[in-house]
């Protein structure tokens, strides 16, 4: 299995450069720096930490997804724990957790990917890297106010209620 992933990712570094993923991840593509090398050694079989902590996705989880393009992660990253507590009854405090160490890992691998799938089109541009990438304000603010309003609710619940 991770051969086969490994195959794939190499197909894929092969096609593309660091540069265009930075360009791609847009704003604050510094603090990816980590992940990027790391994901391209690992693809060439390296020795690699690549998992990094991210502040966003560990503040604002699906939020943060959706900030950065990748709304399939952050549909996932509440329907998965979500359907885990209901169907299995599991307890998940450490999740978020997880998904501040694999936030920026996945973002890199999703801007890969998305950075081959562009180069692969006939009419590719370098600037289609950049307009097709980089982050959405509307849907961080779309995915980051019902967030608030669910943590401000907790709040509510565990500070304020018991004391009455």
């Amino acid at each position: 299995m991770f051969g086969q992933f490994r195959e794939k990712s190499r197909r894929i570094w092969d096609q593309i450069s660091l540069e265009e993923v930075r360009l791609f991840i847009g704003p604050n593509a510094e603090s990816f720096r980590r992940a990027a090398h790391g994901a391209h050694a690992a693809a060439y079989g390296g020795k690699s930490a690549w998992f990094t902590w991210s502040w966003g996705a560990f503040v604002f989880s699906f939020a943060w997804f959706a900030y950065r393009k990748m709304y399939s992660a952050a549909v996932l990253s509440v329907a998965v724990p979500l359907a885990c507590a209901i169907v299995f009854g599991l307890d998940l405090d450490n999740y978020i957790f997880v998904l501040a160490v694999m936030a920026k890992p996945m973002y890199v691998a999703h801007a890969a990917k998305r950075v081959f799938d562009l180069k692969a089109r006939r009419d590719y541009r370098e600037e289609m890297l950049i307009s097709q990438g980089g982050v959405s304000m509307l849907a961080g603010a779309m995915a980051g106010v019902p967030w608030l309003l669910i943590m401000a609710s907790f709040v509510w619940h565990v500070a304020v209620l018991p004391g009455r």
